[in-house]
């Protein structure tokens, strides 16, 4: 698993060391934005970065796969006298780390993503960056991790998950909460309901997913020995 660990972490070796710089160089973004008037010329391609980061990287696994050789990378590994299960650890290992290291990233730098802050309904861009994550193992790797779904590509799915559902979800709460409720609902008490219960679910998903995952390489272990043990008879 060591060397498939080293394989996931080289095909990230940018986006790692992108977090790096910006991880030693947060305590002087913080300086001048405290002490100086000019902080806006650091603030700005910060911002973008940040900006970047939190949408192009909220799809860890789409990139790895998408490095590794996209549709045919599954056939090639599959071929490889490589452990499955190493493989499945290995992918999952990577997507929590990488998203993990990159929601610290965005949380030390409280970057706040204007994107997904809709009719007053904030949400937080460090822990949608974590859900968005994690749910796309269940959602676009439910099979196998090394083999993405033919029919969820990955615009697609960060612009369902970043824009089109956060929006969903902001126009029935607000509809909702003026027509039915008469506005009792509390917009940051909600908000903080939908972060936090939608980053649980993606973990008790994921979790779930890992689960079927490694039963289903079990299965196949099972019936590949059984196979070979009926050859030697």
């Amino acid at each position: 698993m060591k060397h498939l660990l080293i394989r996931n972490f080289k095909l990230r070796s940018w986006t790692i060391a992108l977090y790096i710089l910006l991880l030693v160089i947060n305590p002087i973004y913080a300086m001048v934005m405290a002490k100086t008037t000019w902080s806006f010329i650091l603030y700005t391609p910060v911002a973008i970065v940040l900006m970047l980061v939190s949408i192009l990287d909220s799809g860890h696994l789409f990139r790895i796969h998408r490095r590794l050789g996209g549709k045919s990378s599954y056939l090639f590994y599959e071929s490889l006298p490589v452990s499955k299960k190493d493989m499945l650890n290995a992918n999952y290992i990577t997507c929590i780390v990488l998203t993990l290291f990159g929601a610290l990233i965005i949380g030390l730098y409280n970057f706040q993503a204007t994107n997904i802050d809709i009719n007053d309904l904030r949400y937080s861009t460090a822990i949608s960056f974590v859900y968005v994550n994690f749910f796309s193992i269940p959602i676009a790797f439910q099979k196998n991790t090394e083999r993405k779904s033919e029919h969820i590509s990955y615009a697609v799915y960060i612009i369902s998950m970043m824009l089109v559902i956060p929006f969903a979800i902001a126009l029935v709460f607000t509809t909702s909460n003026a027509f039915l409720l008469n506005n009792a609902l509390n917009t940051q008490l909600y908000a903080k309901f939908i972060n936090y219960g939608l980053l649980l679910l993606s973990v008790l998903w994921m979790i779930i997913n890992y689960i079927i995952q490694f039963r289903h390489i079990n299965q196949r272990i099972k019936k590949e020995g059984f196979y070979e043990a009926r050859e030697h008879h």
